[in-house]
């Protein structure tokens, strides 16, 4: 059994301004049709695979990664709106550790929709999002955390002459397969609806809904290494195993996204969310985002923001997540782009299994293992550094710095290694020089 790190994902809301919109080329093709091919090549260095606390001797390793890309557009769309974007990713870490060397792999991902009428009344889309991940474990392993994750959605869009008032009803179906914790494998479906009235320009007063039901294919999930005859010991109100608590999260906001001032935007977001677990703890609360955004001029934009959203996990039945973040972007003479990202995420799990384990193995190894408290909180600290360098409209080069910090204090004991347990802690930095092309 490892410690699991769920990492933050960035929260993006405020209008686009010249200063983010990614650049714009014409693309290949002509007529209706656009095709946007593009190739990355990335080196660099991963200062900590494993997400280990420095206790655990974290192992490092350069990289080196490849990822083509094809988009497909139409232009100037008319009856049909049609759009393809995807790219897989390659990674290998140079390492003459094989429990390093075997985190290599393939990443790919992919987004589709297809909009019919979308410049009348009454418009329909069907999408798609494919994503498949090869991440490394939070311990030295040669298990990887491959998985898949499939989401397919159908909306009906009304959006009368002018579009001063429009709405949306639609409705997905999502699966999770993994390769080594099938355990976890889960199907997804969901509706939504949603309500804008866009009373100045640039700004709207709006209403979003979410109702999803989540379902696990196994209700309980086996503990690797464990022997026949040898049972665990849960402490109270845990019995018996480790759950899949099925879901039917309720998500429903309200408020104003939008310019107030020429230079000034506001995204104010609050409502209730509801998680609906099947058993044991039950998120019941508020959730929302506030969000403001300053043009400081026509190439540099500044964002700052709160979000509190909860999320399932696989630890407990679900996690707390209060959000703050910052962004700042800049684009000198027409040529460097500079983007800078911060934020902390302070992350509360509901309450998880107190488990004392006899005896198990792993990769040979015998030890006891045991979560020591039935508490987790994560702090979390994340920024990122982007600078690219248009040398020519299409051919670019940059380099990326990202940074990762967990301040976890939960710890889970293994009974091997010189500390004989091992923590959620962790500090991670990774740097890249890039170099691309793209139509």
């Amino acid at each position: 059994m490892l410690v699991v790190v769920l990492l933050p994902c960035s929260n993006a809301s405020a209008q686009e301004t010249d200063a983010t919109a990614e650049r714009k080329v014409d693309g290949l093709g002509s007529g209706k049709i656009r095709f946007h091919p593009a190739l990355t090549l990335l080196g660099g260095y991963d200062t900590n695979v494993f997400y280990e606390d420095t206790n655990e001797g974290p192992d490092g390793a350069a990289v080196i990664g490849v990822r083509p890309e094809l988009g497909i557009e139409t232009y100037k769309p008319t009856n049909v709106d049609f759009r393809l974007k995807g790219g897989i990713f390659f990674q290998y870490f140079v390492s003459d550790d094989p429990l390093v060397s075997e985190q290599s792999g393939l990443d790919a991902d992919a987004t589709a929709g297809i909009t019919f009428n979308p410049n009348g009344a009454v418009a329909f889309r069907l999408s798609d999002t494919f994503i498949r991940t090869n991440e490394s474990p939070s311990g030295s392993t040669l298990l990887s955390f491959n998985r898949i994750y499939n989401n397919a959605g159908a909306t009906l869009l009304i959006q009368p002459g002018g579009k001063i008032l429009t709405g949306e009803v639609g409705g997905r179906a999502a699966i999770t397969r993994n390769q080594q914790l099938v355990e976890l494998d889960k199907n997804e479906f969901g509706v939504r609806a949603g309500v804008k009235w866009k009373f100045l320009p640039k700004t709207a007063l709006l209403f979003e809904g979410t109702w999803d039901f989540i379902f696990y294919d196994v209700a309980e999930r086996s503990i690797p290494g464990l022997e026949e005859g040898d049972e665990p010991q849960f402490l109270s109100p845990f019995q018996g195993a480790f759950r899949n608590v099925d879901s039917r999260p309720l998500r429903l906001r309200a408020g104003l996204k939008g310019l107030l001032l020429n230079r000034f935007g506001v995204t104010l977001l609050a409502g209730y969310g509801q998680g609906f677990y099947r058993d044991g703890d039950d998120f019941k609360g508020f959730i929302g985002t506030a969000e403001i955004a300053y043009e400081i001029g026509p190439t540099s934009r500044f964002q700052l923001g709160y979000d509190r959203a909860f999320r399932d996990n696989t630890f407990s039945n679900y996690a707390k997540d209060h959000h703050v973040y910052t962004r700042y972007n800049h684009q000198f003479g027409g040529r460097f782009d500079l983007k800078l990202e911060g934020g902390f995420i302070y992350r509360e799990f509901s309450k998880i299994p107190a488990v004392f384990l006899p005896d198990v193995t792993v990769d040979g190894v015998r030890g006891a293992q045991a979560f020591s408290t039935t508490e987790r909180v994560d702090p979390l600290v994340t920024g990122n550094v982007d600078g690219t360098f248009f040398i020519t409209e299409i051919f670019t080069v940059g380099l990326n710095y990202n940074l990762a910090v967990n301040t976890s204090d939960f710890v889970q004991i293994t009974g091997q290694g010189a500390t004989g347990s091992a923590t959620a802690q962790f500090i991670k930095h990774r740097v890249f020089l890039t170099t691309g092309v793209r139509w």
